[in-house]
Order: structure tokens, then C-alpha cells, then sequence
């Protein structure tokens, strides 16, 4: 028999036969402290593991998540790097500096916010709340053209943030606000 401990998955899992949002098929197997993200894998169910949301997998994690998990030695978690998901520490991964030179221009019922290039970056994501220091989700409201980001304004006040990504590796963050 396998026994696979600590692990997780927060794919996309597509399929017709043995869909499982961890794995499909556990014939030989066992599943001790392994979780999915029912919501990214769009699963349900899965042969191993316990189904979690993503807010309960990402920092600050739920306190029923990553039971057991060595968060000393082995893992880190943070709200900024992997998603929120948590990393292995070997992967020596530091803290982000800041993009250069943030601008928030209105013009034509839009905003744009703009940036210096990161080095190493390979795109950019968006993140908005309306508060300060709410939660801040994915806004696909707008479109990227490089280091720049424009949406429709929603005529309510928002705060940003922007996320600069080197494959799936964060490496550098900002916040910006929009008072309207």
C-alpha cells in the first residue's frame, strides 16, 4: 500500500473517467493530511484527500487546513507568494519589493494604472477590494497592454493591488488606491 501524506492540489481537473479533485483512482493507496481546492478543480469529490475552498487553502489558512503540516521546517505560507497556497522553504523564496513609479490616471470613465517593467516578470495580475483591508479578489474587469492596466470605473471607490508573475512564482507586489 502508498501512503501519501502532506500534500495538495489546486488544479483545473478536466476529464471523463476517475475524476477526482486529488486523484481519481486510490486502489493501493492512503491519504493522510492531503487537501483540493474544490472550487479551482471544479471536483466535488476525489478517491483521497479533503475537499477545502480556496479561502480555506490560502493564507491565512483555515485552522482545520494543513492539520499536522510542518510550517516550521517544511512549508511556508504567505498571502503574497504562490496565491496564498503555501511553498516549500527550500525553494528560498524572499519577500517582494515594490514595482517603480505607480500611477493611477481617470480619464474617460476609465482608470488606468500604470507601472515600471519587473525584471523576470512573465504578466501581471489585479487585485481589488472595497475596502482597505477586505479581500481583495482577481479584477478581470480590465485589460493589460505590459505594465499597464485599464478598466471601466465603477463609481465607487476601490483599492488595488498588482501582482507581477514569473510563471506560477510571484515576485513582486504593489498597492495602489482609487478614491472616487
Amino acid at each position: 500500500m502508498t501512503i501519501i501524506s502532506y500534500c495538495y492540489s489546486r488544479g483545473l481537473v478536466t476529464g471523463t473517467d476517475f475524476l477526482g479533485g486529488l486523484t481519481g483512482y486510490a486502489l493501493y493507496s492512503s491519504y493522510n493530511n492531503c487537501y483540493w481546492d474544490i472550487e479551482t478543480s471544479t471536483q466535488a469529490t476525489s478517491a483521497g484527500g479533503e475537499g477545502k475552498t480556496t479561502d480555506d487553502m490560502t493564507y491565512p489558512f483555515d485552522y482545520n487546513t494543513f492539520v499536522g503540516w510542518d510550517f516550521i521546517y517544511t512549508w511556508a505560507g504567505n498571502a503574497v507568494f504562490n496565491e496564498g497556497y503555501p511553498y516549500l522553504l527550500w525553494e528560498n523564496r524572499a519577500f517582494p519589493g515594490s514595482p517603480q513609479n505607480i500611477s493611477v490616471n481617470i480619464v474617460s470613465n476609465n482608470i488606468t494604472i500604470s507601472w515600471d517593467d519587473v525584471a523576470g516578470a512573465t504578466e501581471y495580475k489585479v487585485y481589488s477590494s472595497a475596502l482597505p483591508y477586505g479581500t481583495f479578489l482577481p479584477d478581470l474587469t480590465g485589460s493589460f497592454n505590459g505594465a499597464e492596466w485599464t478598466a471601466p470605473l465603477s463609481g465607487t471607490k476601490k483599492f488595488y493591488y498588482i501582482i507581477a508573475v514569473n510563471g506560477a512564482k510571484i515576485i513582486k507586489t504593489e498597492s495602489s488606491r482609487k478614491d472616487r
